[in-house]
């Protein structure tokens, strides 16, 4: 089988294991000849606050509120007007609920040497 390569204005007629070992080539040359981008700049870091939350709207019996941001001003502080979620992790009053049943036994495995 023969294939037709153009370039341009210039065509040429490869075989198959000439057009194979030409692909193969150009990727490796490709591969080596690629340049390394600079590095690029720092990332910002991220920070929590773990904080008392009161009882209240957003935990009746009280709790912590979890406030997580980026640190803008890089003073590896979370300010207040850095904080851009705000989560809550609240206590429960009341009584434990009713347990429930147990479970079906494991088997027994008895190995003898």
């Amino acid at each position: 089988m023969v294939f037709t390569v153009k370039t341009g204005s210039c065509a040429s007629k490869l075989s198959f294991r000439q057009l194979a070992l030409m692909t193969v080539f150009i990727g490796l040359l490709s591969a080596c000849s690629s340049n390394d981008g600079g590095d690029g700049t720092n990332g910002s870091v991220s920070l929590i606050n773990i904080i008392e939350e009161p009882a209240g709207d957003n935990c009746a019996d009280g709790g912590q509120r979890v406030d997580s941001g980026i640190d803008d001003n890089a003073d590896g502080i979370l300010d207040t007007s850095e904080a851009d979620v705000s989560s809550y992790i609240c206590r429960r009053s009341g009584s434990d609920g009713a347990n429930g049943s147990d479970g079906t036994n494991g088997s027994v495995s008895l190995i003898s040497a």
